[in-house]
């Protein structure tokens, strides 16, 4: 038999509520998973030098932290090349579904020293990064 449109209708919100909490959702579907992204930009830090054991990491709010840093950065002055530096990252990521991963000193007392670090989404390449100083 088939079932009542209420039954439908409670059977279909229950199914998106369900996936909507699994992180392996239809949404992420072919993106890289939070553990291959802690892989790859460990990597690329350690590669630009930095000591993974002075630092934090984020990886699930380095996309808020970006758009916090922009906001920032657009309420100061900056030097021609900071602008045109700035200017290439953007223009990289533009019309990509990236992930990005904010590196902190440990220290709270240490300035400068930040890292963002991009990645394709999908294939898992580094698109770009952008070093705080």
């Amino acid at each position: 038999t088939f079932a009542s449109p209420q039954m439908k209708k409670k059977l279909g919100l229950s199914l998106v509520l369900l996936l909507g909490c699994c992180p392996w959702s239809v949404a992420n579907a072919g993106e890289i998973s939070k553990e291959k992204l802690g892989e790859l930009v460990s990597v690329e830090a350690v590669r630009l030098g930095y000591n993974l054991e002075e630092m934090e990491i984020d990886l699930d709010g380095g996309e808020r932290r970006w758009n916090e840093y922009q906001l920032f950065l657009a309420g100061h002055e900056m030097k021609e090349d900071s602008e045109r530096y700035l200017d290439s990252i953007r223009s990289r990521l533009a019309g990509k579904k990236y992930r990005a991963a904010y590196f902190h000193p440990k220290d709270p007392l240490t300035l400068g020293g930040d890292l963002f670090i991009f990645i394709d989404a999908f294939t898992g390449d580094v698109l770009a990064n952008f070093r705080g100083k």
